[in-house]
Protein backbone atom coordinates (compact mmCIF):
# COMPACT_ATOMS: atom_id res chain seq x y z
CA UNK A 1 0.00 0.00 0.00
CA UNK A 2 1.52 3.60 -0.70
CA UNK A 3 2.13 5.42 2.83
CA UNK A 4 3.65 8.37 3.90
CA UNK A 5 5.89 9.67 6.76
CA UNK A 6 4.57 12.59 9.12
CA UNK A 7 7.67 13.49 11.43
CA UNK A 8 7.75 16.39 13.68
CA UNK A 9 9.90 17.70 16.73
CA UNK A 10 6.98 18.95 18.95
CA UNK A 11 8.31 21.82 21.41
CA UNK A 12 4.59 22.51 21.73
CA UNK A 13 1.23 20.89 20.92
CA UNK A 14 1.31 22.91 17.96
CA UNK A 15 3.14 21.23 15.77
CA UNK A 16 2.33 17.67 16.46
CA UNK A 17 -1.53 19.35 15.81
CA UNK A 18 -0.48 20.81 12.01
CA UNK A 19 1.21 16.85 11.93
CA UNK A 20 -1.54 15.01 12.70
CA UNK A 21 -4.10 17.59 10.78
CA UNK A 22 -1.64 16.83 7.31
CA UNK A 23 -1.80 13.04 8.01
CA UNK A 24 -6.05 12.97 7.95
CA UNK A 25 -5.68 14.77 4.64
CA UNK A 26 -3.51 11.95 3.68
CA UNK A 27 -5.30 9.28 4.65
CA UNK A 28 -8.54 9.95 3.30
CA UNK A 29 -7.07 10.32 0.20
CA UNK A 30 -6.33 6.75 0.75
CA UNK A 31 -2.88 6.44 2.02
CA UNK A 32 -1.14 4.55 5.24
CA UNK A 33 -0.31 7.22 7.05
CA UNK A 34 2.26 7.01 10.15
CA UNK A 35 3.54 9.62 12.44
CA UNK A 36 6.80 9.34 14.02
CA UNK A 37 8.78 12.06 16.12
CA UNK A 38 12.17 13.38 14.69
CA UNK A 39 14.02 11.15 17.23
CA UNK A 40 12.00 7.87 15.97
CA UNK A 41 12.37 8.47 12.29
CA UNK A 42 15.70 7.56 11.22
CA UNK A 43 17.11 7.63 7.80
CA UNK A 44 16.83 4.36 7.12
CA UNK A 45 13.26 4.73 7.27
CA UNK A 46 12.57 7.31 4.06
CA UNK A 47 13.04 4.44 1.62
CA UNK A 48 9.87 2.87 2.93
CA UNK A 49 7.51 5.68 2.90
CA UNK A 50 6.40 7.39 -0.90
CA UNK A 51 5.70 10.46 0.49
CA UNK A 52 7.37 12.36 3.75
CA UNK A 53 6.36 15.87 5.47
CA UNK A 54 8.85 17.67 8.15
CA UNK A 55 7.95 19.52 11.04
CA UNK A 56 9.41 22.06 13.85
CA UNK A 57 8.42 24.40 15.55
CA UNK A 58 9.95 28.16 15.71
CA UNK A 59 10.22 31.30 16.74
CA UNK A 60 11.07 33.82 14.51
CA UNK A 61 13.84 32.78 12.24
CA UNK A 62 15.03 30.35 14.89
CA UNK A 63 14.03 26.52 14.61
CA UNK A 64 13.70 24.72 18.48
CA UNK A 65 15.06 21.67 16.44
CA UNK A 66 18.54 21.55 14.49
CA UNK A 67 16.72 21.30 11.41
CA UNK A 68 19.93 21.41 9.05
CA UNK A 69 22.05 18.64 11.20
CA UNK A 70 18.85 16.39 11.06
CA UNK A 71 18.97 16.83 7.03
CA UNK A 72 22.55 15.89 7.10
CA UNK A 73 21.76 12.68 8.92
CA UNK A 74 18.95 12.06 6.46
CA UNK A 75 21.89 12.96 3.76
CA UNK A 76 20.84 11.11 0.33
CA UNK A 77 17.90 9.43 1.66
CA UNK A 78 15.93 12.74 1.62
CA UNK A 79 16.06 12.16 -2.32
CA UNK A 80 14.29 8.92 -1.82
CA UNK A 81 10.59 10.70 -1.57
CA UNK A 82 8.98 13.66 -2.00
CA UNK A 83 9.12 15.92 0.89
CA UNK A 84 6.79 18.74 2.64
CA UNK A 85 7.50 20.71 5.47
CA UNK A 86 5.78 22.58 7.87
CA UNK A 87 5.96 24.49 10.91
CA UNK A 88 4.12 26.20 13.70
CA UNK A 89 5.33 29.99 14.80
CA UNK A 90 4.18 32.58 17.07
CA UNK A 91 6.54 35.51 15.95
CA UNK A 92 7.49 35.48 11.72
CA UNK A 93 7.83 31.78 11.14
CA UNK A 94 11.17 32.79 8.73
CA UNK A 95 12.36 29.34 9.91
CA UNK A 96 9.91 27.32 7.34
CA UNK A 97 11.34 29.48 4.68
CA UNK A 98 14.62 28.87 5.53
CA UNK A 99 13.77 24.86 5.80
CA UNK A 100 12.47 25.24 2.10
CA UNK A 101 15.25 26.77 0.95
CA UNK A 102 17.89 24.62 2.23
CA UNK A 103 15.66 21.64 0.70
CA UNK A 104 15.42 23.00 -2.61
CA UNK A 105 19.79 23.25 -2.02
CA UNK A 106 19.76 20.43 -1.26
CA UNK A 107 17.93 18.68 -4.71
CA UNK A 108 15.04 17.30 -2.52
CA UNK A 109 11.70 17.24 -4.03
CA UNK A 110 10.21 19.74 -1.77
CA UNK A 111 5.71 18.73 -2.69
CA UNK A 112 4.56 21.71 -0.33
CA UNK A 113 5.96 23.90 2.62
CA UNK A 114 3.39 25.46 5.40
CA UNK A 115 3.56 27.67 7.73
CA UNK A 116 0.85 28.30 10.25
CA UNK A 117 0.81 31.16 13.28
CA UNK A 118 -0.36 28.86 16.47
CA UNK A 119 -2.84 25.96 16.10
CA UNK A 120 -4.51 25.45 13.09
CA UNK A 121 -8.37 26.78 12.68
CA UNK A 122 -10.78 27.00 10.04
CA UNK A 123 -9.28 27.45 7.11
CA UNK A 124 -5.98 26.64 8.41
CA UNK A 125 -7.26 23.08 8.74
CA UNK A 126 -8.28 23.04 5.51
CA UNK A 127 -4.71 23.85 4.01
CA UNK A 128 -3.23 21.21 6.35
CA UNK A 129 -5.59 18.67 5.08
CA UNK A 130 -4.86 19.92 1.75
CA UNK A 131 -1.09 19.40 2.36
CA UNK A 132 -2.02 15.70 3.04
CA UNK A 133 -4.10 15.29 0.05
CA UNK A 134 -1.44 16.67 -1.94
CA UNK A 135 0.96 14.12 -0.51
CA UNK A 136 -1.62 11.37 -0.33
CA UNK A 137 -1.51 11.82 -4.40
CA UNK A 138 2.20 11.62 -4.94
CA UNK A 139 2.50 8.53 -2.97
CA UNK A 140 -0.25 6.93 -5.14
CA UNK A 141 1.42 8.44 -8.63
CA UNK A 142 4.38 6.06 -7.54
CA UNK A 143 4.12 4.22 -10.71
CA UNK A 144 5.00 7.29 -12.75
CA UNK A 145 8.89 7.61 -13.68
CA UNK A 146 9.70 11.04 -12.13
CA UNK A 147 8.67 13.49 -9.62
CA UNK A 148 8.29 15.95 -12.55
CA UNK A 149 5.61 13.37 -14.05
CA UNK A 150 3.86 13.13 -10.59
CA UNK A 151 3.50 17.18 -10.76
CA UNK A 152 1.73 16.69 -14.43
CA UNK A 153 -0.32 14.44 -13.27
CA UNK A 154 -1.60 16.46 -10.33
CA UNK A 155 -2.12 19.59 -12.22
Amino acid sequence: MNSIAIVYWNGNEKTETIGRMIARGAADSGVLVTIFTAEEFKPSRMASFNAVAFGCPTVGDEESYSFDAYLDELGEHLHEAPVAVFGSYEDAGDAVDVWEESMVNRGVELVSAIKLDNFPQGAQVERCMALGAKLGSFAKSEELDSYEEAQMALA
